[in-house]
């Protein structure tokens, strides 16, 4: 984490949070989701674990973006169970989520690679697969998660093309935004 305030109110907000989402899930007993409330908080430590190592560079819009598709994700979608009852809300999030991973990406690899991507049409083509991969990894994630727990995080066919079409929405506009900005 770099070290500036926002940074670490940013993470001061993001734990307060969770720590009230699991202390929710706890008395809703609501037990799968203490998991995933876990593991997503042990991905944000490490992401700033590695940028307090100087290892990768990653922009406050970025965390904030970050932080706000985390607690949508933990709070709004499961907590509040939005998922559940709007058919819009998981469709909007796959947009905002690919959105933020495409830009996350591309902020890791930029910070290893340095600014070797001086083609705006490389930059675009990267960003777009990037989010585009990651967007399929989450959906074959969810269909794992669904054979081997008995649960039902996909919702058939329908449901897993439009997620992977809003996946691709969300992947090509981070990169038309951030390969017009190169």
């Amino acid at each position: 984490m770099k070290n500036n305030k926002f940074s670490k109110v940013l993470f001061f907000l993001f734990t307060a949070i969770n720590i009230t989402l699991i202390i929710g899930f706890i008395l809703n007993r609501e037990y799968r989701f203490i998991y995933n409330t876990i593991f997503i908080y042990i991905g944000y430590i490490l992401m700033i674990y590695f940028e307090r190592k100087e290892k990768i560079d990653i922009s406050n819009l970025v965390k904030l973006l970050i932080a706000l598709v985390l607690i949508l994700h933990l709070a709004i979608g499961q907590y509040f169970k939005l998922y559940e009852t709007s058919i819009y809300f998981d469709k909007i999030l796959h947009v905002i989520g690919t959105f933020t991973i495409s830009l996350f990406s591309y902020q890791v690899l930029r910070s290893l690679w340095g600014s070797d991507l001086n083609s705006k049409i490389l930059v675009f083509i990267l960003i777009s697969s990037i989010g585009i991969t990651t967007g399929v990894l989450l959906e074959i994630f969810e269909f794992s998660l669904d054979m081997i727990f008995n649960t039902t995080n996909q919702h058939g066919l329908l449901d897993t093309n439009l997620d992977l079409i809003f996946n691709i929405v969300g992947a090509i506009l981070a990169a038309f935004i951030v390969s017009n900005k190169h």
